[in-house]
């Protein structure tokens, strides 16, 4: 059985879900004998992570290697507002599946390689900004080592 991603919980308390690969998002309720199928704007590995914004929710799309998209739902209907800027990062290996957005729409995931990064990524044209590089900080710092991001309200 294929593994899917819970997207994000809609403004009226639907679960959004995504199967990688598959060219449908399913809304469910508990209430629905069968989900509602909301078909992608385009072709992309996964819908990998859904914030709740106005009367809809944001969701970032990945298409490898690198492309990110913004997607926009509200009611049934999904909306491309966007293309994320790149990294700016090269050949760091990282996890969008981890990633998250802020309530301005941003798109902050971790990148790992020589160093552990934390990199917030806006709407192109706008290029990718490391917000924490675990190499800067000083000796007496804390270091957080993390696999999932979180954000505020």
């Amino acid at each position: 059985m294929p593994v899917s991603i819970g997207v994000g919980v809609t403004v009226d308390g639907r679960l959004l879900v995504h199967e990688p690969n598959s060219r449908v998002l399913h809304l469910v309720a508990p209430s629905d004998l069968q989900p509602v199928e909301l078909e992608l704007p385009r072709a992309v590995e996964a819908v990998v992570t859904g914030r709740a914004h106005d009367s809809g929710i944001w969701m970032v799309a990945f298409d490898p290697p690198q492309t990110l998209f913004r997607w926009y739902l509200v009611d049934e209907m999904i909306v491309e507002e966007g293309q994320y800027g790149d990294s700016g990062l090269g050949n760091e290996f990282i996890d969008y599946y981890g990633g998250v957005m802020d309530a301005n729409g941003d798109f902050f995931h971790i990148a790992q390689g020589a160093d552990d990064l934390i990199v917030r990524r806006g709407l192109a044209p706008v290029v990718g900004e490391i917000v924490y590089k675990e190499s800067e900080l000083p000796e007496t710092a804390v270091h957080i080592h993390i696999s999932e991001l979180f954000t505020g309200p």
